[in-house]
């Protein structure tokens, strides 16, 4: 969300929804500094792209943030229970349930298949107060429980609003240097360490006819990074696969006429 927020092919509201959290997000990057973690809560910024073939049409377009932590955790504390949209937010479900067009992207670590997340819990023996409590997540299980979710007959009428589902794999620049390498080795990490989950993966594409423009229906794999990154975590921005993510989601939504002047005056009169 960062990345995108800061690119330029973006236009995005700084007032409504989760203006303050995309604020904080582009001064962080502006100063080349990564959050700690993902906030806890589900978050949405409303903007448009504008269209790369032509400018003088815009797509409208709602970016939603999952705290994908909060996710793990839940699975981990409770490895036997059904997990629902709610468990990635509690606006999660209703935010989905509208008729707009949807793009879901899984968003996969190559650095490690463990996730460690700390967090600070009521303590039990002593109330008023609160435990750190770490918890290791194999990231593996929490991509197959998230595919178990959607393929919950609930979600039906959610998942028959998707119209593509592809896979990001993140820290890219830990591959390599050359942007060709890099989407390679991640190709390479997916399938040598998420095989058993692309199958069903693309069976539930099948079925609701997600991705209907690619062959077998098969999520595409596209490679992310912020940019350059020096010692001590800091890092210089680069919009180029922030720009490539904007670009496919427009392709993939309605785009609208930009209204000029005389448009805007025809408008008025006619209200």
């Amino acid at each position: 969300m960062m990345g995108l927020l800061n690119s330029q092919s973006l236009d995005w509201d700084r007032v409504k929804y989760g203006a303050g959290y995309g604020e904080e997000l582009v001064t962080l990057c502006d100063a080349g500094i990564t959050p700690s973690r993902t906030v806890s809560f589900v978050s949405l910024v409303n903007g448009t792209i504008d269209d790369s073939r032509n400018h003088s049409i815009k797509h409208n377009i709602n970016l939603i943030d999952v705290a994908g932590d909060d996710f793990a955790t839940k699975v981990a504390k409770r490895p036997d229970a059904q997990v629902s949209f709610a468990d990635m937010g509690e606006d999660l479900p209703k935010l989905l349930a509208n008729n707009n067009d949807k793009v879901f992207f899984i968003v996969v670590d190559p650095t490690s298949d463990l996730a460690i997340y700390t967090r600070e819990e009521e303590n039990p023996d002593r109330p008023g107060t609160k435990n750190s409590v770490t918890y290791t997540v194999p990231q593996k299980n929490t991509l197959m429980r998230f595919l178990s979710m959607l393929r919950q007959e609930e979600n039906k009428k959610i998942m028959e609003k998707v119209s593509a589902l592809h896979i990001i794999v993140t820290k890219s620049d830990t591959l390599a240097d050359n942007r060709e390498e890099r989407k390679k080795k991640a190709k390479e990490i997916v399938q040598e360490r998420y095989a058993h989950i692309l199958r069903p993966l693309k069976e539930l594409c099948v079925r609701h006819h997600i991705n209907p423009t690619l062959k077998d229906n098969a999520p595409a794999l596209f490679t992310f990074s912020l940019g350059t990154f020096y010692f001590g975590g800091v890092f210089d921005y680069d919009s180029t696969d922030s720009d490539e993510i904007l670009n496919v989601i427009a392709d993939l939504t309605r785009g609208q006429k930009k209204l000029t002047a005389w448009d805007r005056i025809k408008k008025w009169f006619n209200s």
